[in-house]
């Protein structure tokens, strides 16, 4: 079980570390995915990822400890927690995305501000 834990943190860490990635091709309009893609995996996606892994496991070990409400079947049992953790990366990555186009509404040309917005 613990292992299965694990693995649903490390894709739900993915999902945050993807998202950070589009973060960082929106705020910067001269970099691209086809060119920068070694580059952003290397110094970018892998250590987000190696960083977010045991703190999403220990946020799991945490609502495990103090759980308070009932008891539910996973929607996908072979992988617990990751609806969880999944919505806290998407949501975590939202609340970056929102505070990003709020800082930096005013240096952001208008195309990738559009897209970022939506």
């Amino acid at each position: 079980m613990p292992l299965r834990t694990l693995a649903s943190a490390a894709l739900a860490a993915g999902i945050l570390a993807a998202d950070l990635v589009a973060l960082t091709l929106f705020l910067n309009p001269g970099a691209s995915l086809r060119r920068d893609a070694g580059g952003l995996l290397l110094a970018f996606f892998l250590p987000w990822v190696a960083a977010l892994t045991p703190a999403l496991f220990l946020l799991t070990l945490l609502g495990a400890a103090f759980r308070f409400w009932p008891r539910a079947r996973a929607p996908w049992p072979r992988l617990p927690w990751f609806t969880s953790l999944a919505l806290a990366a998407v949501a975590g990555a939202c609340a970056l995305f929102w505070v990003n186009l709020f800082n930096y509404r005013h240096s952001i040309p208008v195309e990738f501000l559009s897209a970022l917005a939506a």
